[in-house]
């Protein structure tokens, strides 16, 4: 092999390195926050409220009135949120512990990370400023963009609910001391059981319209089911 071959062959192979090196730090630059779906959300709040209609007569009146909400949700945005067995889960025991919920596998052991640094944040912190202690944690992760996008729209949907709840004067992440909190201050089952259940329908919601209305109608969704057996 001459030398002028042997020199070009390395000239090509540092271009690639080089260029490589570029694309993996464009990939990086791409781990921004996008509140796409949280800038959707007044087009979700009077959705949710219509579908919220039926009188409560018991466990299969508020099914039906889940079903409604829920094809209401994907009849706007033209997706296809379905109901999980997490959903189902939550409707039968109203359980609102993050442990099992992972001893399930309703969630994962990320999942579980995030959701208890989160709410950990929230015994010291506002809501805001646990927001943006959350969104440094994901950063920190060395998420690839495919489990980056749940927990970007993860965040989006902690600001939907949380817009949601403080339009009807209620602060949904408040947290306050109670004994029976397992080591930490006491968080409301109704906090506990939106976050979980969003993070899980996230992970799972494959929709049929592609872009932000897919995490506001699973948003929606979560807020549906909490709303009506949670009465929150």
């Amino acid at each position: 092999m001459t030398k002028k071959l042997i020199g070009f062959i390395l000239t090509l192979m540092l271009v690639i390195s080089c260029n490589d090196d570029r694309e993996s730090v464009s990939h990086e630059e791409t781990l921004k926050f996008d509140y796409s779906a949280y800038n959707n959300r007044q087009s979700l709040f009077p959705i949710i409220s219509s579908g919220l209609k039926t009188n409560k007569l018991g466990d299969n009146s508020q099914y039906e009135e889940f079903l409604s909400s829920v094809d209401k949700i994907n009849t706007q945005y033209g997706t296809n949120v379905e109901v999980t067995d997490f959903d189902k889960y939550l409707i039968e025991t109203q359980d609102t512990d993050l442990e099992n919920f992972l001893a399930k596998g309703f969630i994962s052991k990320t999942d579980y990370s995030i959701l208890d640094t989160f709410f950990n944040n929230l015994e010291k912190n506002d809501f805001e400023t646990s927001v943006r202690n959350l969104e440094a944690d994901i950063l920190s992760r060395n998420f690839t963009k495919e489990e980056f996008k749940k927990y970007n729209d993860f965040v989006n949907g902690l600001l939907i609910i949380n817009d949601y709840y403080k339009e009807r004067g209620v602060d949904i992440f408040k947290v306050s001391k109670n004994e029976a909190g397992k080591g930490r201050p006491f968080t409301t089952g109704c906090a506990l059981s939106l976050a979980g259940n969003a993070v899980s329908t996230l992970g799972l919601t494959s929709c049929i319209v592609p872009g932000p209305n897919c995490a506001v109608a699973a948003i929606g969704k979560v807020i549906s089911l909490v709303s009506i057996y949670y009465s929150c």
